[in-house]
């Protein structure tokens, strides 16, 4: 069966019924056509020949792009920037495909070689939305939120599950994670906190880096 030839006036009303925060289902069903079609234009993955000319996703046109390029150039993760200001509208992969499309001089200016020296650095935060996890007893569904860091110099990981964020289990963290590498760096770096180096005294002997090379 030949498919049903996407005229401007079928793409547009898609596109009207999403920017008003319809679903793919209930637009679908409205219009007698499929959801993955509604997906597709959703993403600018499917254009009429009309259309071609002006490629971008509506998603596009309601992001501050000047703002998302001067937050990638104070060396924000693109994931981070996506999960701020466009989960709610777009699949983060195709919110990286579509980005590198419209900016592609931003390709290459993302990647930064950084080298620290041993015993330097540890660089620490909770890794994205918390895990579940099922109690075998009563088949109650809990949730656990992931601490990680990293050194600086070996890349050498660390991760612990707990069953929030809050003082007393951020304050843990940091206990086993030193216990854990044998000491403590020079420096604790947390992800996009404010004046976000602090230093801290190390009990311990690292800085004989014979004996010890984070």
């Amino acid at each position: 069966m030949a498919r049903r030839k996407l005229t401007v006036d079928r793409h547009e009303e898609i596109k009207r019924r999403l920017a008003d925060g319809r679903s793919l289902r209930e637009i679908a069903t409205a219009l007698g056509c499929s959801r993955r079609l509604v997906r597709q234009i959703r993403d600018g993955e499917r254009l009429t020949h009309e259309t071609a000319a002006s490629p971008d996703p509506l998603w596009m046109s309601q992001l501050e792009w000047p703002v998302i390029i001067h937050e990638l150039g104070l060396g924000h993760p693109m994931k981070f920037i996506w999960e701020e200001r466009a989960k709610a509208l777009i699949t983060y992969p195709n919110f990286w495909k579509q980005f590198y499309r419209k900016f592609p001089q931003y390709r290459e200016a993302t990647i930064t070689a950084r080298e620290f020296e041993p015993g330097e650095r540890v660089e620490v935060d909770y890794a994205g939305d918390p895990i579940e996890w099922y109690e075998i007893k009563t088949g109650e569904i809990h949730k656990a939120y992931v601490f990680v860091s990293g050194l600086g110099f070996s890349q050498l990981l660390f991760a612990w599950a707990a069953e929030d964020m809050k003082s007393r289990n951020w304050l843990g963290c940091h206990r086993r994670m030193y216990e854990w590498y044998g000491g403590v760096p020079h420096v604790t770096v947390y992800d996009f906190v404010p004046g976000n180096k602090i230093g801290l005294m190390c009990p311990l002997p690292l800085c004989d880096r014979q004996t010890v090379c984070f």
